[in-house]
């Protein structure tokens, strides 16, 4: 059996490093990740043929039989598994990037995976000095998560990880990835990073609850009048904590709406809820601006008078 060195005339090969290219916040389409998948088998095949160039044909093999070897490594080694899950909890495993694909009235895909480790490991029994995995998570955070820290980043398993010596094969690899991506949101990567949650909470949530505290404080005033000023401040707390969970519900909405990554060809859902949050976030905000503003400015006066 022929085997893949890990030597050269004797002396090691260069140190392996491995890479982590840092995806953030993306967009992809179907197409793109099919791009993708092609542009990865390109590379996976010409690192291929420079480890084959290598083999020597050992003593007792016919020069047929060591050609169709290397044919075999090429068509069974040196190639790229995937697997595609959808939310019916199906997956699909195969070489073809065209399972790359959703049905119209079909299942939503909620994670991919490409490699060509499992293959090479397979047939050789070690894992592949020059090696990549993709994994695109197109999951969404629970809306209301009590397992996960609130301030802690938003889970996803999105990751892109190449290993090996040669720089060309990870700067190859960096390449078919990043160009195959549709679009990169910025604003999206840090909105779902550590700590945003206790940003906004200052900046929101507890303006939001002295706001809360303030328009209830006619109603809390005239039906607690006689209940004493430890009840009337409990009721101020409880309307405060009220206003807060509500901030925290809008903003684990937020992150579900606008998930990290994501199909533009399966966007439709989470547009509509998109649409739903910001017309929740419009109308409290123009309620709250209406009765800050409105004593202020006279708000009211600019207005026709059928509508003051």
């Amino acid at each position: 059996m022929y085997i893949y060195p890990r030597f050269n005339n004797g002396r090691q090969m260069a140190t392996v490093t491995t890479k982590n290219i840092p995806i953030g916040s993306a967009a992809v389409t179907l197409p793109g990740i099919r791009r993708m998948w092609r542009d990865l088998n390109a590379l996976v095949a010409e690192q291929g043929e420079i480890e084959l160039s290598r083999l020597v044909r050992q003593e007792g093999h016919s020069l047929e039989e060591f050609e169709a070897y290397k044919q075999n490594a090429r068509n069974n080694v040196f190639r790229i598994l995937g697997t595609v899950e959808f939310e019916n909890d199906v997956a699909i495993h195969d070489v073809d990037p065209e399972i790359v694909n959703i049905d119209p009235d079909g299942p939503l895909i909620r994670f991919i995976y490409m490699s060509h480790i499992t293959p090479y490991q397979q047939s050789i029994g070690v894992k592949p000095e020059h090696a990549f995995e993709v994994i695109l998570d197109f999951r969404q955070p629970p809306l209301l998560d009590a397992s996960s820290v609130i301030s802690a980043p938003t889970p996803n398993a999105t990751k892109v990880a190449v290993s090996g010596s040669r720089d060309a094969w990870q700067a190859g690899v960096t390449q078919a990835v990043i160009r195959n991506i549709a679009r990169r949101r910025p604003v999206r990567t840090w909105f779902h990073g550590s700590f945003i949650y206790d940003l906004f909470l200052v900046l929101i949530g507890l303006p939001l609850a002295l706001y809360a505290c303030w328009f209830f404080a006619p109603f809390v005033n005239g039906a607690l009048s006689q209940a004493g000023p430890v009840v009337i401040g409990a009721a101020y707390l409880y309307i405060g904590f009220c206003a807060i969970w509500i901030y925290r519900i809008l903003f684990s909405y937020a992150k579900w709406a606008f998930p990290l990554v994501e199909i533009s060809e399966q966007r439709t859902k989470p547009l509509k809820h998109r649409a739903l949050w910001w017309l929740i976030v419009a109308t409290l905000g123009a309620k709250i601006f209406w009765d800050i503003a409105d004593p202020l400015i006279s708000i009211k006066s600019f207005l026709p008078a059928a509508l003051r």
